[in-house]
């Protein structure tokens, strides 16, 4: 799992560089109060340190697997945008908090800059005024005596040694004591408070800041410095310089250790991205020696073979990875009747759909096998690049050829608008076909959905792989045990191949149970298994598309979503940001929806309940495993 890891670092990071910068945005009201506060400067210069990481950060592309100290500086990195984003929204709330009860910009000829290395400047912490509690007036409060403690300290009191050093703190509340030193411990501090059985013994008010909503899942709490009592906050200005520019410094840091590291790394990013695709089949020559319930191959032959002749027929094979989409293609692709009414081209598009490229593979593969006199000898396309003359000489292939066209794009990973469609099929069609409306010329037929399995022939697929015999009655015990193995895989042919090439390598049932309950197939460092093939899907995701889908793998397998409660929570979390002024979050919120079914990471499912028909979203299938694993 150490990719995936490594793939959310780098969009989280990325991610909050965008909200953050989306916050500070010059015209915006926070951006107005900070300046009338006279924190500009400091901003700015944070600002213009986020937009280099921003472009550090879009240079790794996955450089981190494999490679440790990479992946600890930019987990570092993540913590500290982090702590931006909540400096961000803290000084988001202040202006609202002094928007509401009227207050004044009383700090505004003070400007604090971050030149002025405030780590440096021999000043006592201002105090935080709160509202104390009769029964524990000193929680949460700061002393002039301690110059930049950090306010853990004001849940404990000082345990000294012999020689009057600090050893330990001992709990105001549960009175436990904490081994630690008296300018150490901060972490050790931190989780006591957090602990349980701690937190029972406080009254709700003085309890410690939990997790901000964008760092779900991380272990960090709010930055100490903002007080809490009685719901009052009161703002700082000097510490809030203090803590930009440690930021700023902290950030330029680990901004330089990641550039040296990405200079030592021998891959570049487009090796990486291609070494983990390559093991995809990408080849129509390969068919399956046996197919199992895939009875959709003679409706998509029918549909083709119906099809006017000046209709260029779109029909779009969809489903989540392993389904057998592919599989599903190279059998109509290499069906005799096909064979003898189509010339024929297979290209795969994989994540970048260029034109270029896609026309020079149509031309490598219509140029196979010409005779003397054809445009193979006549036009050399090998040196050209420009997309017009490339298509001028595929234009000429099609001249010299009678039989209709079937274009194959295998491994589409994103929707095409229609201009992109029109560009690259413009040299493909007749001269007659050409004054055709577009409307008229792309006719695309039904999406042909590819689901699960049925059970009979998931069953005899599934003992194909495991057993080498998809009628293998033997070891009742084998059987028994593969039964409870093979419902786990959720219809998946390419799951269904993964657990059986480790299964067939044991054929004893010690083996079998242990695979059984360790799960076996889910491991990632299977190559071509059905997790890798699930994480190339899941890495084309957006990172804010990433996070809705891995909460929603919390709830139970098959667990119906509502539209409307799914997306409120989405929201509620800060993974639905509006980058369309005229769209509510709740559009954008059932954009992501849409998006992540049409990508096949959830599916529709319909119910009658008693008084109205409704729809529901669903995980579909072995996503659910992989985004809980």
């Amino acid at each position: 799992m150490e990719a995936i890891k490594n793939s959310l670092v780098e969009g989280a990071i990325l991610w909050l560089a965008q909200t953050i910068l989306e916050s500070l945005f010059i015209s915006g009201k926070l951006a107005e109060w900070i300046r009338q506060v006279g924190l500009a400067e400091a901003i700015e210069k944070l600002r213009t340190e986020i937009e280099r990481i921003e472009t550090v950060v879009a240079a790794v592309k996955g450089r981190a697997a494999g490679n440790k100290p990479l992946a600890r500086s930019l987990a570092r990195l993540r913590e500290l945008m982090y702590d931006a984003d909540d400096l961000v929204d803290e000084l988001d709330y202040f202006r609202l908090q002094q928007q509401v009860e009227g207050g004044s910009t009383a700090c505004a000829n003070n400007e604090c800059s971050a030149n002025n290395e405030p780590e440096g400047m021999d000043l006592d912490v201002a105090e935080l005024s709160v509202v104390g509690t009769s029964d524990n007036p000193n929680i949460l409060s700061t002393s002039k005596k301690r110059k930049n403690r950090c306010t853990y300290w004001d849940h404990f009191s000082e345990k000294r040694d012999d020689k009057g050093n600090i050893s330990g703190a001992i709990c105001r509340c549960c009175h436990a004591l904490i081994k630690c030193g008296g300018n150490t411990g901060t972490n050790g501090l931190k989780k006591h408070l957090r602990n349980g059985k701690c937190l029972g013994t406080r009254p709700k008010g003085d309890r410690p800041p939990t997790a901000t909503r964008k760092r779900i899942g991380t272990d960090e709490a709010l930055t100490p410095h903002i007080s809490q009592h009685g719901n009052l906050y009161h703002w700082n200005k000097t510490d809030s310089c203090k803590r930009i520019h440690q930021i700023i410094l902290e950030l330029q840091g680990l901004r330089g250790t990641v550039i040296e590291l990405l200079k030592d790394s021998v891959a570049p990013s487009d090796q990486y991205q291609s070494n983990t695709s390559d093991t995809r089949l990408r080849t129509t020559s390969l068919v399956p020696q046996k197919v199992y319930g895939r009875d959709k191959k003679d409706r998509i032959i029918r549909a083709l073979t119906v099809a006017e002749s000046d209709v260029v027929a779109v029909l779009p094979i969809v489903g989540i990875a392993g389904v057998g989409k592919t599989a599903l293609a190279q059998l109509v692709y290499n069906d005799p009747k096909v064979e003898s009414q189509f010339d024929r081209i297979w290209v795969c598009i994989s994540y970048n759909f260029d034109e270029v490229r896609l026309t020079r593979d149509m031309l490598d593969l219509f140029t196979q096998g010409t005779k003397e006199g054809s445009p193979k000898i006549q036009y050399k396309h090998e040196a050209i690049s420009g997309l017009g003359k490339l298509q001028e000489i595929l234009e000429a292939h099609m001249q010299c050829h009678s039989k209709r066209l079937l274009l194959v794009l295998d491994d589409v990973w994103h929707n095409l608008d229609d201009c992109r469609w029109r560009r690259l099929l413009l040299p493909l069609q007749s001269s007659r076909e050409k004054e055709i409306s577009v409307a008229q010329r792309i006719g695309t037929e039904e999406t042909i959905k590819l689901g699960a399995l049925r059970e009979d022939d998931f069953w005899s697929l599934y003992k194909s792989f495991a057993l080498r015999d998809d009628n293998y009655e033997g070891h009742p015990s084998l059987n028994k045990i593969g039964q409870e193995i093979y419902k786990k895989l959720k219809g998946n042919p390419l799951a269904a191949e993964t657990a059986g090439k480790i299964l067939r390598e044991r054929l004893n049932i010690e083996p079998w149970t242990r695979i059984l309950k360790n799960e076996d197939w889910k491991s990632l460092q299977l190559v071509g298994g059905i997790m890798a093939a699930l994480k190339l899907s899941y890495d084309q995701l957006p990172y804010n598309l990433q996070q809705c889908f891995l909460y929603s793998t919390i709830f139970p397998n098959n667990y119906e979503f509502r539209d409307k409660d799914l997306v409120r929570t989405w929201i509620s979390l800060g993974f639905v940001t509006c980058t369309n002024s005229s769209k509510k979050l709740e559009e954008m919120g059932h954009d992501y929806l849409t998006n992540l079914m049409n990508l096949g990471f959830f599916e529709q499912v319909e119910r009658t309940k008693p008084t109205r028909h409704k729809t529901f979203y669903v995980i579909c299938g072995i996503m659910h495993d992989f985004g809980r694993n």
